[in-house]
């Protein structure tokens, strides 16, 4: 990488993180949610989309049925694990790289 791409490469993961913390916004949650970066939902999804070339991967919903859990993921393996919760707050729990779609049966619970 020359020099010149690596000082794009930074200035656009500048912007990147600029972006992201402009679109995310504090919100009180409680401790487990208290360090995640929250949001409107659309803008953290337009940062992942535009800025990461993340897309929706799946979608669960948590036993209690009062939270959203998405993967996005992106072809480089980047992904991010989004929750919104009832009340309509989003908030990204976790992010990282290296994704990777196994192909697993999923389990029924009547395998012995």
């Amino acid at each position: 990488m020359s020099k010149l791409q690596k000082i794009k490469s930074l200035a656009l993961g500048g912007i990147a993180m600029a972006t992201l913390s402009a679109a995310l916004i504090a919100v009180p949650f409680s401790s487990a949610q208290a360090s995640a970066k929250c949001g409107p939902r659309k803008a953290i999804i337009k940062v992942l989309e535009t800025v990461y070339a993340e897309g929706r991967f799946a979608v669960g919903l948590s036993a209690s049925n009062t939270q959203a859990y998405e993967i996005f993921v992106s072809e480089k393996g980047t992904w991010t694990l989004m929750m919104t919760n009832t009340a309509g707050a989003t908030c990204i729990m976790a992010a990282g790289h290296n994704f990777e779609k196994v192909d697993e049966k999923i389990r029924t619970g009547q395998e012995s």
